[in-house]
This record gives C-alpha cells, sequence and structure tokens, in this order.
C-alpha cells in the first residue's frame, strides 16, 4: 500500500488516461471531503475501472474517483485486517513483474503509459482486455514517481477478489454506493470487481 511520506522523486505530469472522463482534466476535488488536489504538496489516488468492446472499438468507463490520501485511507481502515493481508501477500507474490516495472519508470525505459499497457499481474496487453482497472499516486499536477502507475486486468481482478472478507465485501459495496456515481448499466459488473488496487 503507498505511503504520503515526503519523497524526492522526479515528478512527471498526469497522462490523459488518468484525467476525469466528464471533463476531460485533470480531478480537481477529493470525492469524499472535496480537498483541493491540485495544491502541489496534497497527495492522492487516482482510480478508474474501464470497459473495453473490441466489436466496435469503444471504451466506457465504469467508474472514477481520486481520493486524497486522508480520505484514502480513511476508507482503506474499514477493510478487514484479513483482507489486507491477503492483497499484500497477492502482490508480494506477483512482484517480479511489478517490480521490474517500476525499475524501467525509474531507469527511464519506460513511460507511464507503458505501465498501463500491459496488465502488472498477468501481462496482459491492455489491446486484448474487455475490462481492467488502472491507478496511480499523484501529488498535485503530477504522478509521483516513487509510486508508478499500474493497471490491472479482469483476471487478476477476479482474483483479487477471492481473497476479500466479507466485512470488506460489504465495505465496498457501501463505498459504490456512498462515494461513487455508478451508471445504472454497470452495477451487475461491479458485483465482484475490488476497488482500491494500489
Amino acid at each position: 500500500m503507498i505511503d504520503d511520506s515526503e519523497d524526492k522523486s522526479e515528478r512527471v505530469s498526469i497522462p490523459p488516461d488518468f484525467f476525469s472522463t466528464e471533463t476531460g482534466k485533470p480531478f480537481t476535488h477529493c470525492k469524499s471531503c472535496e480537498r483541493n488536489l491540485l495544491n502541489a504538496d496534497v497527495h492522492y489516488v487516482v482510480e478508474k475501472a474501464i470497459t473495453s468492446n473490441k466489436k466496435y472499438n469503444t471504451t466506457d468507463t465504469i467508474f472514477e474517483y481520486a481520493l486524497c490520501y486522508s480520505c484514502y485511507q480513511t476508507t482503506l481502515k474499514s477493510m478487514s485486517d484479513t483482507s489486507i493481508r491477503n492483497i499484500q501477500n497477492y502482490f508480494i507474490e506477483h512482484g517480479e513483474r511489478i517490480q521490474q516495472r517500476i525499475m524501467d519508470f525509474l531507469q527511464g525505459k519506460a513511460k507511464v503509459n507503458d505501465l498501463i499497457d500491459f496488465c502488472a499481474i498477468k501481462g496482459t496487453a491492455r489491446k486484448d482486455l474487455t475490462e481492467y482497472q488502472i491507478a496511480c499516486h499523484c501529488i498535485g499536477e503530477n504522478i509521483n514517481s516513487a509510486y508508478p502507475p499500474l493497471m490491472i486486468g479482469y483476471e487478476a481482478m477476479d482474483e483479487m477478489m477471492g481473497l476479500l472478507s466479507d466485512k470488506t465485501l460489504g465495505e465496498i459495496d457501501r463505498f459504490y454506493n456512498d462515494i461513487i456515481d455508478i451508471p445504472p448499466e454497470f452495477r451487475d459488473i461491479l458485483s465482484d470487481r475490488p476497488v482500491f488496487i494500489l
């Protein structure tokens, strides 16, 4: 899980993939507390779930949100310790590919978009996925390169869902209802999808 400790790593501008679908611009306020996210010292998380129709070559945003780090941490604390531990272990188990991507990014061998073109867990290309989630840790108007963005495809999401407790699943449902504005046509899709992939 990320933390908001001060870092001196290089920061890069937030790419359009992490802009608000509604405005076409970077998120400006925390979805929960309305804190201004574009102040230079504000840490926050952006996460989006995307569905892709290969037949018609279209994509739709299932959900998207930006949470300041304080609200993000508060929501994480509502999850069970068992769920958090299971997800952390899952990422550790599959950490080799993720660590290599981070090193490539920090060494200038990969750009932000390179990191979200393939599932961080399975390696599946985004162009071959019908559903995926992307997430990044930002500071003000930039991505925090100490925590490079990642993309998770639906196969890995299914595996992650199997690691969550009933308590956590209930909290995810509450989060969907209270924080995220989910279009009705996508609610069935979200019945078995996690949030908080960072």
